[in-house]
C-alpha cells in the first residue's frame, strides 16, 4: 500500500510539473568566446540575451544570481561568483543585459595551476563561464562562454610587499605650513602586469574622528620582472594646520593586501622647542600584551611641538641568537636597534602624553607578534629632538 502511494505521489508531482508553463525559450552568451591572461586579475565583459516564449500571457522576469566558473568538461567547479541579474522581458521579446565578471586572484590561480599540469598553458586552455536564468515558474535556460586563458611570459602578476614612508623612514611627520611634502611608496612584485591604484588623502576636517579620503592621483603604471619598484607621491597638501592621513590602495592587481597608511602633522612656522633631556616610557610594561584598550603613556623632562609613537614589527630569533655573546654578561644585554621603517605609528598633538592605538594602527599588528615601540619628540620645525629606547610589547 505504501508503495502504490509513492507511484501515485511522483505521478501528480510528474503531471504538475509537465504543466508548469516555460516562460523562457533560450540564453546565450556574446562574444562565444573570450581570452584573459593568466598573469593578471581578470574582469571579463559578456553580454547574455535571454528570449521569452511568443505565448506568455504577459511579461515575465529574468533573474541570475551567480555566474560559475568551470572547466570545459563541467567536471571542476573553480569558483561560483554571486552576481544578481534582475531583468523583465515581453513575450516573444529578448533581453540582453551587459555583464563585467571578475575573476579573483585565487580562481586564476587555480585554474593556471590545472592548465600547466596538463600542459595546456603554453598553447592556452578553455575554461568555461556560465549563468542560468530562472523565470516566474522557476524554470530555467542557461548561457555559456568559453573562456580562453592565454599564457604570460612573467608568470602570474602579484603583489608580495608594500611599504609607504616618508624620505626620513618614518611613517609619521611632523612639517611646518606650506613646506612641501612627498611620500614613497616601494612595492615588491612577481610577473608582469599594470599596476593600478590611488593615492587617497583623509584631511584634519575628518582625522579627528573617522577619516573620510578622496582621491589625490590615480597611479596606472607597467611593471615588468620580479623586482622592487618605488612611486614617489604627488605633492601633498601642507596649507591647513591638523593631522592628515596619507594612503594607497590598489585596485588591480587584487593584491588581498590593506591600503598602507602614513600621517603627517602640519603646525605654524616657529622656533625649535628646547630639548628634552630623555623621553622614558612607562606604559605599557615590557613584554605586555597589547589590545584597543591598552594605553600607551610615556613622560618627558620637557615640552615638545608633537610625539611620533613608532611601532617595528620584531624579528624572530632562533635558539642561537637568544644566547648570549661568549665574553659578554647575560644580564647585560646589548640595546635591541631597528632596521628599516616602521609597520605603523601615530602622531599625537604635544599637550598628550598618552593614548590608545587608533583603529588604523591596530590593523596593522599580527595577532601574538611581537613588536617594539618608542616615543619621539618633535619640535616646532619639524625636527626630532629626542627620542624614547625601544619598549617591547605582544599583540594579542
Amino acid at each position: 500500500m505504501r508503495n502504490l502511494t509513492g507511484l501515485l505521489l511522483m505521478i501528480v508531482l510528474a503531471a504538475y510539473q509537465g504543466n508548469a508553463e516555460a516562460l523562457l525559450v533560450s540564453a546565450t552568451g556574446n562574444p562565444p568566446s573570450v581570452s584573459a591572461a593568466s598573469n593578471r586579475l581578470a574582469s571579463v565583459p559578456v553580454t547574455w540575451t535571454v528570449l521569452a516564449d511568443p505565448g506568455n500571457n504577459g511579461t515575465t522576469t529574468v533573474t541570475s544570481g551567480s555566474v560559475t566558473i568551470m572547466d570545459s568538461a563541467g567536471d571542476v567547479v573553480y569558483a561560483t561568483i554571486p552576481r544578481l541579474i534582475s531583468r523583465p522581458v515581453a513575450p516573444g521579446g529578448s533581453v540582453s543585459i551587459s555583464d563585467s565578471v571578475p575573476i579573483p586572484r585565487s580562481v586564476m590561480l587555480a585554474m593556471m595551476r590545472a592548465a600547466t599540469a596538463i600542459g595546456q598553458i603554453a598553447a592556452g586552455s578553455t575554461f568555461v563561464l556560465q549563468r542560468s536564468f530562472t523565470d516566474d515558474n522557476l524554470n530555467f535556460v542557461t548561457a555559456s562562454v568559453n573562456l580562453y586563458l592565454a599564457g604570460g611570459s612573467g608568470g602570474l602578476f602579484q603583489i608580495e610587499q608594500m611599504a609607504l614612508y616618508f624620505d626620513d623612514q618614518s611613517t609619521v611627520r611632523l612639517v611646518r605650513k606650506d613646506d612641501s611634502l612627498n611620500a614613497l611608496l616601494d612595492i615588491r612584485f612577481t610577473g608582469s602586469g599594470q599596476l593600478r591604484g590611488n593615492w587617497e588623502l583623509a584631511t584634519p576636517a575628518s582625522t579627528a574622528g573617522e577619516p573620510v579620503f578622496s582621491t589625490l592621483h590615480l597611479v596606472r603604471q607597467s611593471l615588468a620582472g620580479n623586482q622592487v619598484t618605488r612611486i614617489r607621491s604627488p605633492n601633498l597638501p601642507t596649507g591647513q594646520e591638523g593631522v592628515y592621513l596619507l594612503r594607497f590602495r590598489v585596485t588591480e592587481p587584487d593584491s588581498g593586501f590593506e591600503p598602507v597608511y602614513v600621517r603627517y602633522l602640519v603646525t605654524r612656522t616657529g622656533q625649535p622647542e628646547k630639548p628634552p633631556a630623555s623621553v622614558r616610557l612607562l606604559s605599557p610594561g615590557q613584554g605586555a600584551l597589547v589590545g584597543a584598550d591598552t594605553r600607551f603613556e610615556w613622560a618627558a623632562d620637557a615640552d615638545a611641538a608633537a610625539w611620533q609613537l613608532e611601532i617595528f614589527r620584531k624579528p624572530q630569533q632562533n635558539a642561537a641568537g637568544q644566547l648570549p655573546d661568549l665574553g659578554t654578561a647575560a644580564d647585560s644585554p646589548a640595546a635591541p636597534a631597528v632596521d628599516g621603517p616602521p609597520v605603523t605609528g601615530m602622531m599625537l598633538t604635544g599637550e598628550k602624553h598618552a593614548s590608545q592605538l587608533s583603529r588604523v594602527t591596530l590593523d596593522h599588528l599580527e595577532p601574538a607578534q611581537g613588536y617594539w615601540w618608542r616615543v619621539r619628540a618633535i619640535g616646532s620645525d619639524g625636527s626630532v629632538i629626542a627620542e624614547s629606547p625601544l619598549g617591547e610589547f605582544r599583540s594579542r
